[in-house]
């Protein structure tokens, strides 16, 4: 897998398991890498830079998964207001009347 970004801050024990199965605790400045489910113990957590730029916060007692959704940098953020506009886009298509008529 390609690197992805690098642990920015750690407190405590953070783990980093890769795809295969393989764990390592991670240190300031290690390398992650698609792929890689970070793991932090109930006393521990890290910051991570990933190279789109964006900041990654892992909680304590938490895990997260560094796949596409957490990588992939968009500059549109769904915040549910595009399938809203979707919504209203149909219903326009609609005349007034029938739009009365639905309950």
């Amino acid at each position: 897998m390609e690197q992805v970004g690098s642990i920015s801050a750690v407190c405590g024990r953070v783990t980093a398991v890769d795809m295969a199965g393989h764990a390592r605790q991670l240190r300031l400045h290690d390398p992650l890498f698609g792929g890689d489910m970070l793991i932090a113990a109930l006393d521990s957590a890290a910051n991570v830079r990933l190279l789109s730029g964006m900041d990654l916060y892992v909680a304590p007692g938490s895990t997260a998964v560094l796949d596409a959704d957490v990588i992939e940098h968009d500059d549109v953020i769904d915040d549910g207001s595009l399938r809203l506009h979707d919504v209203l886009r149909v219903l326009d298509l609609f005349s007034a009347s029938a739009r009365r008529s639905v309950a």
